[in-house]
C-alpha cells in the first residue's frame, strides 16, 4: 500500500511540475489527442519564442501535413528503433529545406545507414551527430543529451530543464525481460 501511495504522489508531483513547466507547451502526439499512444512516444515542445521540438516521432503522425505539427525545427531521436524514428524521414523530407534538423547518436546514425532495408520508408539523412554532454540551445530551451546506451549502442536522453522533463526512451520504460534493462554483467554501459 504504502508502495502504490508513494507511485501516487510521484506522478502528481511530475504531472503538477510538467503542467507548470515555464511557459513550454508540451503536446503528447499519440493516436488520440492529447494521449500517448503504447507504441508511440512522440511529444511535441513548443517554447515561448514559437520554436517546436519534435521527440521520437514515432508512427502516430498522420503525414508530414498532420495538423498538429505545425513547423517544426528539431527532431530529437532517443535510439534508431522504428517506433521512435517512425516518420523522421518524412518530416526532413517536409521541413529540412526550411532548416529543421534530426539529432541522433553516431552509433544510431550508423545501425540505419548499416541497415538501409530495416529503415527503408523512414530513415533520415544524417544531420546533427549528438554526442554525451552536449547541449542544443533552440528559442529560449536548451536540451541537454547524455549518452545511454543499452536498449541501443546508441541510445540517448534528452534533458529540457525549461520543460522540466527528461526523456529517456527505451531507456527506462518499468517493463523488465524486454531488452529495456540492462543484464547486470552490462550495468556499466547504462552509467
Amino acid at each position: 500500500m504504502k508502495a502504490a501511495s508513494f507511485g501516487a504522489f510521484c506522478a502528481l508531483g511530475f504531472f503538477a511540475s510538467v503542467a507548470m513547466a515555464q511557459n513550454v507547451k508540451i503536446t503528447p502526439l499519440g493516436s488520440h489527442d492529447g494521449e500517448l499512444c503504447a507504441n508511440d512516444r512522440a511529444t511535441l515542445f513548443e517554447d515561448p519564442t514559437g520554436v517546436r521540438i519534435l521527440y521520437d516521432v514515432g508512427n502516430t503522425l498522420s503525414g508530414a501535413d498532420d495538423p498538429r505539427l505545425g513547423t517544426v525545427h528539431v527532431v530529437l531521436l532517443s535510439h534508431a528503433h522504428g517506433d521512435h524514428i517512425g516518420g523522421a524521414e518524412m518530416l526532413q523530407n517536409r521541413y529540412g529545406k526550411s532548416g529543421m534538423k534530426v539529432v541522433m547518436t553516431d552509433p544510431d546514425w550508423t545501425l540505419v545507414e548499416k541497415y538501409p532495408n530495416r529503415y527503408k520508408t523512414m530513415a533520415p539523412k544524417r544531420d546533427i551527430t549528438a554526442t554525451d554532454g552536449m547541449k542544443i540551445t533552440l528559442g529560449e530551451s536548451t536540451v541537454a543529451i547524455t549518452h545511454t546506451p543499452g536498449h541501443t549502442p546508441g541510445s540517448c536522453s534528452f534533458y529540457v530543464p525549461r520543460a522540466k522533463a527528461l526523456l529517456s526512451g527505451d531507456s527506462l520504460t518499468g517493463s523488465a525481460g524486454s531488452g529495456r534493462f540492462p543484464l547486470l554483467s552490462d550495468v556499466v554501459a547504462y552509467r
